[in-house]
């Protein structure tokens, strides 16, 4: 029986241990196993110190358009709306509609948890006809 040898990482001083010895470990072409489980102690870690939050929904919209070669009215032609609707989503004066969620997911396959997330590009002005207090 072979002995695997890991760090604990539960300090940033064991965290730069860890990614040091799978370093090593690759460099040297260690064991699969060892570094599969090492990897694994730092994926912990790094998800409970150093969380990613979720991409906003328009800037992964705009993101999957140049990847795709997409421009505004190709985008318009896609969802199967006007100009200005396309506009006023990318501006983030109009949210993603339920419709058009399903069809960026379909057809380019963004995840429907990040386009049905909150865009931080949302401007906050009252719609008409709503008083504000001065």
């Amino acid at each position: 029986m072979t002995t695997v040898r890991v760090i604990l990482v539960k300090t940033k001083a064991d965290y730069a241990a860890a990614k040091a010895h799978v370093r090593a470990l690759m460099e040297a072409g260690g064991r699969d196993d060892e570094i599969a489980a090492q990897a694994r102690l730092i994926q912990d870690y790094e998800q409970a110190h150093y969380p990613i939050a979720d991409p906003d929904p328009i800037d992964a919209l705009l993101f999957r358009m140049e990847q795709e070669g997409i421009d505004r009215r190709g985008l318009c032609d896609l969802l199967g709306t006007s100009t200005g609707r396309v506009s006023e989503v990318l501006s983030g004066r109009r949210p993603l509609s339920i419709s058009m969620i399903r069809t960026l997911h379909r057809k380019l396959g963004i995840s429907g948890d990040i386009l049905i997330g909150t865009s931080r590009k949302r401007t906050s002005r009252p719609s008409r006809g709503t008083k504000t207090m001065s």
